[in-house]
């Protein structure tokens, strides 16, 4: 993994990294299609009005979470399936999901859910490949891990203090991440 590290450390240098905007919870629904909130339209829109001018590009997981907060916040945007939330289990119980998402965060393996390491592969070579100024719109899960492996900021400590939506500035050349806007 270092390896892949330093080479995107040579490729970029200033990344935007937007957490979706709130979803919509709907217990009857996987995780992954929860749709935004109408609190989460407009304070996509929100964003979008601080930020479009701030980027080059604008890439996103395709749930529709993160697709929909990128499409209100900046139009137009190329999906990316590497840029998916941590695959895991269904949970009817959102308590219990964030309960263990705190657990996942932390280093313990969960039974059924996407190793940290393959979480953090993806998000790699998917920034990787792209040029200074790009936005990638995820998931709390994958940027926070994506983060800790560029800064050191515990994903737990960063993940429970992102606010949805979030955006920051993630400079891999010196290894720090900002808030933007």
């Amino acid at each position: 993994m270092f390896a892949i590290t330093r080479t995107a450390d040579a490729l970029m240098a200033l990344l935007m990294l937007v957490r979706h905007a709130a979803p919509s919870i709907d217990p009857t629904l996987p995780h992954a299609d929860w749709p935004l909130s109408q609190r989460g339209v407009a304070a996509a829109k929100t964003l979008g009005l601080k930020l479009r001018t701030d980027v080059l590009d604008v890439r996103a997981s395709p749930q529709p979470k993160a697709a929909e907060t990128a499409r209100h916040a900046f139009g137009e945007f190329t999906t990316d399936e590497r840029l998916i939330e941590a695959d895991r289990p269904f949970y009817e119980n959102v308590d219990v999901l964030r309960a263990d998402s705190l657990r996942w965060l932390s280093g313990e393996w969960l039974a059924d859910w996407e190793r940290r390491e393959a979480v953090l592969d993806r998000m790699t070579w998917a920034t990787m490949e792209t040029a200074s100024r790009t936005c990638f719109v995820g998931h709390g899960l994958a940027i926070s891990v994506l983060v800790n492996s560029i800064t050191g900021i515990p994903t737990a400590e960063f993940w429970t203090r992102m606010p949805m939506p979030a955006a920051y500035w993630l400079d891999t050349t010196r290894g720090t991440v900002v808030p933007a806007g």
